[in-house]
């Protein structure tokens, strides 16, 4: 999970609260000087990758269902 600590849209202690609500496996990466849209978002930094690779080891254990003409 993203926080943006300085986010001006979603209060800290509101992605806090949903994060400690998660019971599956979970890791918190936050963004002391980041607004709700202003997150360091380049590819190349290293919380980035773990991003990528912690949704790379979910998205092997679930099941897609593609909906169409909804």
């Amino acid at each position: 999970m993203l926080i943006a600590e300085a986010d001006e849209i979603i209060p800290n202690k509101y992605s806090l609260k949903l994060f400690e609500s998660l019971h599956e496996r979970k890791k918190l990466w936050s963004f002391k000087d980041a607004s709700h849209n202003s997150l360091p978002l380049n590819q190349t930094l290293l919380w980035w990758q773990e991003l990528l690779l912690s949704s790379l080891h979910y998205t092997q254990k679930c099941v897609y269902i593609k909906y169409e003409n909804i």
